[in-house]
């Protein structure tokens, strides 16, 4: 996968020095070396925006940082009750830039009994562990949505990985919906669930209201 990001980038001649790279979701979980393709990225300072990958990814990361301090609080207070103080010691913390030096703590996997369980799933929490503190950071500061400074012939250029609903401010946009929108129900225009198809693509939507702004076309956005 790293192989073939690169000779994308060589094949349109990309300038480190004066091309401003941007991945717009599914950098990794998507084939071989994500931890490689990841770390290209972090190496050409690019910009990013969260894919449904990243997200899910970044859910498993979480979630195995949460049960290591659980495990490590448990070894240290083996005898101490729950608290509302020992609880709130267990929220989610952001992802730290800085590498910690922390002693090993076995987590076991309790995946392997969820009847939901599937090797997508698997596989994603196999690629969390693998993770760095330093490159579940970058991803976590990926945003959902990259707002770039105006582009000539393309006015106001918003990158996301799926899609957006035209006329919903983007603070009031589906964050979901965001990183796994295609279709749109063709009545209400509102995302129809993943896996529906019977619906009108989110981008004929998107340019069939943009071309009816008013005026010289002063205003307008590009989605990519």
């Amino acid at each position: 996968m790293r192989a073939t990001v690169v000779k994308l980038l060589e094949k349109t001649n990309y300038d480190p020095e004066n091309d401003y790279l941007v991945f717009s979701g599914d950098m990794i979980s998507k084939g071989p070396d994500s931890l490689k393709v990841l770390d290209l990225a972090r190496s050409y300072s690019a910009g990013c925006v969260r894919g449904n990958h990243e997200d899910r990814v970044l859910l498993h990361w979480h979630d195995l940082q949460k049960k290591k301090r659980k495990a490590r609080k448990g070894r240290k207070h083996p005898a101490r009750t729950a608290t509302a103080a020992s609880i709130d010691d267990l929220e989610l913390e952001p992802a730290q830039e800085e590498e910690e030096e922390e002693e090993t703590v076995e987590v076991a996997d309790d995946d392997t009994d969820d009847e939901f369980t599937t090797q997508r799933i698997r596989n994603e929490r196999k690629l969390a562990k693998s993770l760095s503190r330093k490159q579940a950071a970058w991803l976590d500061a990926c945003p959902l949505v990259l707002r770039m400074k105006k582009v000539a012939d393309l006015g106001q250029v918003d990158v996301v990985h799926a899609g957006l609903v035209h006329g919903v401010q983007l603070e009031d946009q589906d964050p979901k919906a965001i990183m796994n929108m295609r279709s749109l129900d063709k009545r209400r225009l509102t995302p129809l669930p993943e896996g529906e198809r019977d619906g009108v693509h989110w981008a004929d939507v998107w340019n069939r209201g943009e071309k009816e702004r008013k005026g010289d076309g002063e205003g307008r956005t590009t989605v990519v």
